[in-house]
C-alpha cells in the first residue's frame, strides 16, 4: 500500500478523496453565492412614502421596476399578464422602463424580437404620459418604419424619460404606492 511519509498510516487514496471533498464544497459555495447575487433586488417592498422622498431617480425607478417583476413567477416570469392589475400611470412607466432598457443592451430590432415587443406600443403611450414627447413620436415613427432607432436613441439621450418617470412617481404617488 502507498502512504504518504508526511501523515503515516494515511493513503493517497484517502488524501484525494478529501481534497475533492473539499474542492466540491469550494465549488458548490461558490455557485450558490453566485445565484445569491444575481437574485439580489435593490428593494424587495413595495414602495414606501420614505421611498419616495429619499430614493435617487435612478433607483426609485429600479425599485419600482423590481417591485412590478416581484409579483410575477420567477421561472416564468411575464409582466404582461400583471398589466390588467396595473393602474395607468404604473403600465406607462413600466413599459418606458422596458424600452429603455431594451435599448441600452440592444438594438430596437433587437429588442422588437423579444417579449419586451408588446411593451413598445405601451412605452408611446408612457412618454405622452410623462411629457416625453420627442420620445414617443421617435417611438411611433419606429414601429412604423423600423430601419433605424438613431432619432428614439437621440431623444431619450436629449429628454432623460426615466428622470421623468422617477418625477411622475413622485408626484403621483396614490398611484405607486
Amino acid at each position: 500500500m502507498l502512504t504518504l511519509s508526511l501523515i503515516p498510516g494515511i493513503d493517497i487514496g484517502t488524501v484525494c478523496m478529501v481534497l475533492a471533498a473539499i474542492a466540491i464544497g469550494i465549488y458548490l459555495h461558490h455557485m450558490n453565492k453566485r445565484q445569491d447575487d444575481r437574485q439580489k433586488k435593490p428593494l424587495t417592498k413595495p414602495l414606501t412614502e420614505n421611498d419616495l422622498q429619499t430614493l435617487s431617480d435612478d433607483d426609485l425607478i429600479r425599485a419600482f421596476a423590481w417591485d412590478i417583476l416581484s409579483r410575477t413567477d420567477r421561472r416564468h416570469p411575464d409582466v404582461y399578464a400583471l398589466l390588467p392589475a396595473l393602474s395607468h400611470g404604473q403600465t406607462a412607466v413600466y413599459s418606458v422602463w422596458v424600452v429603455c432598457n431594451e435599448l441600452r443592451e440592444a438594438s430596437f430590432e433587437d429588442a422588437s424580437r423579444s417579449k419586451s415587443r408588446g411593451f413598445c406600443e405601451l412605452a408611446a403611450d408612457g412618454f405622452s404620459l410623462i411629457g416625453a414627447t420627442a420620445c414617443e413620436q421617435a417611438l411611433v415613427a419606429l414601429l412604423e418604419d423600423p430601419s433605424s432607432d438613431e432619432p428614439l436613441r437621440a431623444a431619450i439621450e436629449t429628454e432623460q424619460p426615466l428622470t421623468l418617470c422617477a418625477a411622475y412617481i413622485r408626484e403621483n404617488p396614490s398611484e405607486f404606492l
